[in-house]
């Protein structure tokens, strides 16, 4: 029966589920074109990233892409926003357990983590990072935010840290998260410079170097 001819009850039940499969399918094309422009940026570069390219490796039109996005920098943007949420995500289930040192040692696990298992979203971060410098980039302001909100969070967990008694009163939080945030992007940078870094050594030297420098 075409849906205006649905008795009223009939159309109030089936609305959520149409917009439920909608979000459902909207969120699939989106992983997927998002997989595909991670994918073109870490074997290919920046340059390869078109939409007509994103598309035709997800599988969908020129014309889906577009519309999503309104355009590359647009599509750029949203993969930048993605890999920043992914990486959010742990951090927020490792919140709920620890803060201070602790809490930035859970960091630097999972950058180490990401290097193993997922270089490719590594390799795409620093590209993207890189192509935001470039002076007619039109997505330097969501680069910009989003180290704004990581620099506040580690400054956060450096003072949950110091009522916790678990990070030094001397250090100042401010100046510490930037280091910590300049830090993290140089190893996953070095890293990708040159891949046969030891990283469990690297990792080791850099947890007895954390706790030597804020520890109390």
């Amino acid at each position: 029966m075409p849906s205006d001819l649905l008795p009223p009850a009939d159309i109030e039940n089936s609305t959520p589920k149409l917009r439920r499969r909608q979000a459902d399918r909207s969120a699939l094309s989106d992983a997927r074109m998002i997989d595909a422009a991670i994918y073109l940026l870490s074997r290919q570069g920046v340059d390869a990233v078109t939409l007509v390219a994103v598309g035709e490796r997800a599988g969908y039109s020129r014309g889906l892409v577009t519309r999503r996005y309104g355009s590359k920098a647009g599509l750029l943007a949203r993969v930048l926003e993605h890999l920043n949420d992914t990486a959010a995500a742990s951090i927020r289930i490792a919140e709920s357990e620890y803060c201070g040192l602790d809490m930035i040692r859970r960091l630097f696990e999972g950058l180490f983590a990401s290097m193993r298992e997922t270089p490719d979203e590594v390799r795409a971060r620093h590209l993207l990072w890189f192509h935001s410098l470039e002076p007619a980039t039109e997505f330097h302001a969501t680069l910009e935010r989003l180290h704004r909100v990581q620099r506040r969070q580690l400054e956060n967990w450096l003072r949950a840290g110091q009522q916790a008694g678990n990070v030094r009163m001397d250090i100042a939080p401010v100046r510490v998260a930037e280091q910590l945030l300049a830090l993290s992007s140089g190893l996953s940078y070095q890293w990708l410079v040159a891949p046969d870094m030891p990283l469990q050594a690297v990792a080791s030297d850099l947890e007895n170097t954390l706790v030597r420098w804020l520890a109390p």
